[in-house]
């Protein structure tokens, strides 16, 4: 809580310095992961200069609209603590719950650029072929099958009017990331053992961007995390500064 508390000072005197208020970025996580995950993102940001927060949320606790909602109450913690633009950079489920705030509030105008890093935009067939067991099922929660079904998905979600880049993987197969053993058998390539190419496309991106990498390491790749920062600074990429190379697969 005190960590809390001094980040959220922090913040109200930077909004007072600047009448215009503050920009943000929040970096959201997949499912069954947490903000350890983003570690490197956020290095790589606060190394050019830019406000970070990594969000954490109960991720195989309820589902997407769930998840929403708790988002809608931060972004809003926020505002009212000087903050007048949001950026986010997602990875997996996480860009889906920035899809469902933007559908929830109808593109609210305080929404900046917008990574998405391997999100299952058009639902998940490894999730159609593996989540209806018992077990499997408890595990991964809700949310877990909010994303068997792309209609669930294209209802809660919408697709951004905001200026967004999506980033996905190649990599079918590494013995650390579990559903890789299912996905290399099962998913028609190219995919990054958990989610296909296809399903991470969008009508609208600024950019589809493809990294040899499996699915649960994309986040700490030091291509993504090169493309993200330059990206979030809306340079051209030959402009931009290089982020820090973080620690490929940190927890």
């Amino acid at each position: 809580m005190a960590e809390m508390s001094e980040d959220r000072s922090a913040l109200q005197d930077a909004a007072r310095a600047q009448p215009g208020g503050v920009e943000i970025v929040l970096l959201l996580h997949g499912l069954l992961r947490g903000k350890a995950s983003l570690r490197g993102l956020q290095k790589a940001l606060v190394g050019v200069k830019r406000r970070c927060e990594r969000w954490s949320y109960p991720s195989s606790r309820g589902d997407i609209q769930s998840h929403v909602r708790a988002l809608k109450r931060r972004c809003a913690e926020l505002r009212a603590d000087g903050v007048s633009r949001i950026h986010f950079v997602t990875h997996s489920l996480g860009g889906l719950i920035v899809r469902g705030l933007l559908q929830a509030e109808d593109h609210p105008p305080y929404v900046g650029r917008l990574v998405m890093i391997a999100p299952p935009n058009n639902g998940s067939e490894i999730a159609r072929r593996v989540l209806a067991l018992p077990g499997l099922r408890s595990l991964y929660g809700p949310s877990g099958q909010d994303l068997r079904d792309p209609k669930i998905v294209a209802q809660l979600c919408a697709v951004p009017r905001v200026p967004f880049l999506i980033i996905a993987g190649t990599r079918s197969f590494d013995w650390r990331n579990p559903t890789s053993y299912v996905g290399s058998r099962v998913l028609a390539p190219p995919h990054d053992g958990t989610v296909t190419l296809a399903e991470t496309e969008l009508p609208g991106a600024a950019g589809l961007i493809t990294v040899d990498e499996t699915h649960t390491f994309l986040p700490s790749h030091p291509r993504v995390i090169s493309a993200t920062v330059r990206f979030i600074l809306d340079l051209p990429a030959e402009d931009a500064p290089m982020p820090p190379t973080s620690v490929e697969g940190s927890p």
